[in-house]
């Protein structure tokens, strides 16, 4: 990508990886320099893509399903039981 007479560049939107920046630049009398500079960037996943969030959200979600279906099962044998004593 030719950047022109700026002296900033944007890369918006790079997917999580490592990148290596290359730049070669040249003076105000368009003396170029050959050998350049490199900057090594590792762009990070948002953390509600890793793995460990990821698990972990599972594992919440399963927790809450599980306690919701013991609470459900356990207010079932309260109302029975309750029928059962009003029955006697």
């Amino acid at each position: 990508m030719e950047a022109g007479t700026r002296r900033a560049v944007y890369y918006s939107h790079l997917p999580p990886g490592r990148y290596v920046f290359r730049v070669i630049a040249a003076n105000s009398d368009d003396v170029w320099n050959t050998e350049g500079k490199s900057l090594a960037v590792v762009v990070l996943k948002p953390f509600y893509r890793t793995w460990w969030f990821l698990r972990l959200t599972r594992l919440v979600v399963g927790a809450g399903v599980v306690l919701a279906w013991q609470y459900r099962v356990s207010h079932l044998q309260r109302a029975r039981a309750a029928q059962e004593a009003f029955s006697r």
